[in-house]
């Protein structure tokens, strides 16, 4: 009974109806939403982390595999740094949400993932390389939800889902993963 209260109270959005059938579509919040410069700024903080993320999980495998293993052992090596970073990214946004800072979380995550960066590029032994891997996906994947959070909340305003920019956010969200230099494939 109170989760279905708290729904109606979260359906009803910005609305003074009370169903949520009788609101109706106004091309004055798309404007604004354009307009805003939360719709921008958040995009670009996505942009920037999903490119990194993005790259990384689709490299990892020819990664593992330029440090001399097979394919199948290259696929098999890529498990362990994955669940380090599925480790870190949930005690960083239990660690975030004690603190309310999701800032501070995600310098320390471009930090680790730098950290890694380097160590993939600047070490000749495939054992400090292979360890580069655990900080570059540790770093990389616990921005993400650290993002995510952030631009459900901007200031202290809480961003409804039926708010027009919103939904343009999460659309150009998702196109991140298209920015490519070669589109020979397509």
């Amino acid at each position: 009974m109170l989760t279905m209260a708290y729904l109606k109270h979260e359906l009803h959005g910005a609305t003074a109806e009370e169903n949520v059938d009788n609101e109706h579509f106004d091309w004055h919040w798309v404007k604004m939403a354009f307009a805003s410069p939360n719709l921008y700024i958040t995009s670009l903080a996505w942009f920037f982390v999903l490119i990194p993320l993005y790259s990384f999980s689709l490299f990892l495998p020819t990664i593992i595999q330029a440090l001399g293993f097979t394919t199948v052992k290259a696929q098999l090596l890529t498990v362990p740094p994955n669940f380090a970073a599925f480790l870190c990214v949930l005690l960083t946004t239990f660690f975030s949400d004690r603190i309310r800072m999701r800032g501070p979380v995600m310098l320390v995550g471009s930090a680790t993932a730098i950290i890694g960066y380097a160590m993939l590029l600047g070490s000749k032994s495939a054992n400090v390389r292979y360890g580069g891997t655990f900080f570059v996906a540790c770093g990389v994947f616990i921005c993400s939800p650290a993002v995510s959070i952030s631009c459900g909340y901007f200031g202290k305003e809480r961003v409804k889902l039926e708010e027009p920019g919103t939904i343009l956010l999460l659309a150009l969200r998702s196109r991140t993963a298209y920015a490519r230099p070669g589109l020979d494939y397509m």
